[in-house]
């Protein structure tokens, strides 16, 4: 806009030059010099101005054409747009995280069965009921207001395992992502709290610390697997808080360390443990195999294992706060499942005098001292060669699992949305085609 009133009080100037000084008129050649005066500051000032312009569009956030996923809040997300390495696909997440949640105002094991039609008796749970909810801890999203006054709203989530119904229809729902009309006086806001989030990817068994717009951590996880007996396993995706701190949970011989509730029965908790035959020792093994791909009955477990970072399952327990953001990915609908590998050129380390195991540490605490520090003449990459493929990961240092591992892993999540294994997926694995 400068520039445009700079051109145009040149233009101005010029037609007027003939009145001024005196009203004494300028020859041909005066005339020219001073055209000639005017276009050279004009360019220099439109050379200024568009310095300027590209200036502020360097600092100015992308708007139009920005690869950045553009949601309005959770529920419409689509987890394969999210790039979770860049920094502003971080930031763009935390911002929805860090919006109200609107929960069900009933106890926290209570539940809500949003009905079909408003007002609506429950029964028959197949006709009349659209699913079933918790309340306090699992949020809710509204998508028609009490626009007739009749008192109730229309809202959509998904739903829990329907297993306190014993009703086979309302178990088969679970995690279906339901829309259903509940009493208005029941929805209440609650602002997350501020300072850390939570992402579960379903599809990546992985799970996201953030914290002020950024992720600062990862653990391995595993969520729900259904199965022909337990149809109702499935961890529900959707928008929760953190409740309350459970602390250690007890089913039959199994046990569970640092439960924090975010969804009726559904906790976020330490991998399981059983008690070893003499009573006290806490047998990790069973479960920690299954770390990293879908096992568990709906809770969320967690590795027990410190990350680089010293974060762990304790390490939540020790540092969320009641309110904390969680958000639960799903896998269903996903299309994008690239292999996450850990680098072929990792350096790795072992005892060549008959350890057992690979590490990630030359003086892992896990090894008798005599026998460090560890030899390091082999990389990730040579795992899959005759020399090196009878090692194990040690879990003390946090050595990562084999490729093949990774890749049964990876089948197993890949079944659960239909993508079968490509030429090039395989060779990332170093997995043959059978």
């Amino acid at each position: 806009m400068k520039l445009k009133r700079f051109v145009c009080a040149a233009a101005c100037l010029l037609l007027a030059l003939p009145a001024l000084a005196g009203c004494e008129t300028l020859s041909l050649t005066e005339m020219g010099e001073a055209e000639a005066i005017l276009s050279a500051e004009a360019a220099a000032s439109a050379e200024a101005a568009a310095s300027a312009e590209a200036a502020a569009s360097a600092e100015a956030p992308a708007q139009t054409g920005s690869s950045i996923p553009f949601a309005t809040s959770f529920w419409d997300m689509n987890p394969d747009e999210y790039d979770l390495k860049d920094p502003a696909h971080q930031q763009a997440i935390w911002e929805l995280m860090m919006q109200p949640i609107t929960v069900l105002d009933v106890g926290q094991t209570e539940h809500v069965y949003p009905t079909n039609a408003p007002g609506i008796d429950k029964k028959p749970w197949k006709d009349n009921t659209a699913g079933e909810l918790h309340g306090q801890s699992q949020g809710v999203h509204v998508l028609e207001e009490d626009t007739d006054g009749d008192g109730y709203v229309l809202i959509e989530a998904y739903s829990n395992d329907g297993t306190k119904t014993e009703d086979s229809y309302m178990k088969s729902i679970d995690n279906k992502l339901i829309r259903g009309y509940v009493k208005k006086s029941l929805l209440k806001t609650v602002q997350p709290w501020e300072k850390y989030a939570l992402l579960v990817d379903k599809l990546y068994q992985k799970l996201y610390i953030f914290e002020d717009g950024a992720i600062i951590g990862e653990l391995d996880v595993s969520t729900g697997l259904n199965n022909a007996k337990q149809p109702y396993n499935e961890t529900p995706a959707g928008e929760f808080i953190t409740i309350s701190w459970v602390g250690e949970m007890v089913s039959g011989t199994m046990r569970e360390r640092f439960s924090i509730r975010i969804n009726g029965g559904t906790t976020i908790h330490e991998v399981p443990y059983r008690y070893g035959k003499d009573g006290t020792s806490r047998m990790y093994g069973e479960f920690e195999k299954e770390i990293g791909k879908k096992a568990s009955h709906a809770c969320i477990r967690v590795q027990r294992r410190k990350n680089e970072q010293g974060q762990n399952m304790e390490w939540l327990w020790s540092n969320l706060k009641k309110n904390t953001k969680v958000f639960v990915w799903d896998d269903q609908g996903r299309t994008n499942f690239p292999p996450d590998l850990p680098d072929a050129t990792l350096q790795l380390y072992r005892n060549p005098d008959g350890g057992s195991n690979y590490h990630l540490d030359a003086n892992c605490k896990g090894v008798k001292s005599k026998f460090l520090p560890l030899t390091g003449d082999f990389t990730y990459g040579d795992l899959t060669s005759e020399t090196f493929k009878k090692l194990t990961p040690c879990a003390t240092c946090g050595a990562p699992p084999r490729p093949e591992t990774l890749y049964e892993r990876w089948a197993f999540e890949a079944a659960q949305i239909g993508m079968e294994p490509t030429e090039e997926i395989l060779a990332a694995f170093g997995v043959e085609n059978k």
